[in-house]
């Protein structure tokens, strides 16, 4: 079986690549079949380091950018802590209009897969789940935070640890209002579940967009309040790690800040030495269960959703997180 993620608008993220590298690993070519039969020791010692950073290595990295895709070759390894696991290849994409101009189904025919696993599905997978089907393609969902446009058999929540954080907030720092930092793109349903949680709270809430400003300036002018914490979504957090990584730093020694998506990476630039509220996901045990289930062909058969419940970290130091890329 071979097997290919689509990454949906969270492009080159650490913990997707964590899942990406162990998924293909364990059900790719003819070559790798070998690796199969070891699988649950491999996930076990990744399972035993997750705290540890996520190092990916290979000969080469060619980035196709109009292509959307990431092709790292020879002698790929992956290591965390102790446990090290390899690869000839591994292929990501992360252009999130595949389904829509035929990229999606050039590449099944190139790279010869029988199975997507798509992160996020959205309109464009409603339209391209039948058409898989009649290629003889089977498809897997993986929901994050908001309504799947198809089944999903695997799904993230992150209500109850957005929830812990928001309760901290307000026992232990009095915190009354929120400003929600948005990215250059948005997700109505992710705004609208944050919307809902902070009024059952009973937190004023805002939010705010760069516009035309520097990313940095924009950082800059949220003025300090005790009373106020500063909350960043998936892609709000990605923007301003890798647009503004001081500036993010500087506000997150300074105030309360939220990173629902998890830790962010900081392309290119030091992870600072600050702390931040986390919602965390542990994409190991995540990686495991899918490998697990795809190699005992359980995600197939199986008729209820698998729940995976993000935590949440209170004040944890973003280095220990966090990874520089």
């Amino acid at each position: 079986m071979n097997l290919m993620m689509m990454v949906y608008r969270r492009p080159a993220r650490c913990v997707h690549a964590a899942l990406i590298a162990l998924a293909t690993m364990a059900v790719g070519d003819a070559g790798a079949q070998s690796a199969v039969k070891g699988v649950p020791n491999a996930m076990q010692g990744f399972s035993q380091n997750r705290d540890q950073p996520i190092q990916i290595e290979a000969a080469s990295l060619e980035m196709r950018d109009k292509k959307k895709e990431a092709t790292f070759a020879g002698n790929v390894k992956v290591v965390q802590g102790d446990t090290t696991m390899t690869s000839k290849s591994l292929v990501v994409f992360y252009d999130q209009s595949d389904g829509k101009n035929g990229g999606l189904f050039s590449r099944i025919d190139k790279y010869d897969f029988d199975t997507v696993l798509w992160h996020q599905p959205d309109r464009t997978a409603k339209e391209a789940v039948p058409q898989l089907k009649d290629r003889g393609v089977q498809v897997i969902g993986l929901c994050d935070s908001w309504f799947p446009s198809i089944r999903c058999q695997y799904e993230v929540q992150r209500e109850s640890a957005i929830m812990s954080i928001l309760r901290d907030w307000r026992a232990n720092d009095a915190i009354t209002s929120v400003i929600v930092a948005r990215g250059i793109e948005t997700s109505a349903a992710e705004e609208e579940l944050l919307k809902t949680l902070l009024e059952q709270e009973g937190i004023a809430c805002e939010f705010k967009s760069a516009s035309d400003q520097r990313f940095a300036d924009f950082l800059n002018s949220f003025t300090t309040d005790k009373h106020r914490g500063i909350i960043f979504p998936s892609t709000g957090a990605a923007l301003f790690a890798f647009r503004a990584p001081e500036a993010l730093a500087k506000l997150m020694s300074r105030s309360r800040v939220a990173l629902t998506g998890g830790p962010a990476s900081f392309p290119f630039a030091q992870v600072p030495d600050v702390t931040a509220d986390m919602v965390v996901l542990d994409w190991q045990l995540v990686a495991e269960q899918i490998v697990n289930d795809l190699i005992n062909r359980k995600s197939f058969s199986r008729a209820e959703t698998t729940v995976f419940e993000a935590k949440a970290h209170l004040r944890a130091p973003l280095i220990q997180y966090a990874h520089r890329v």
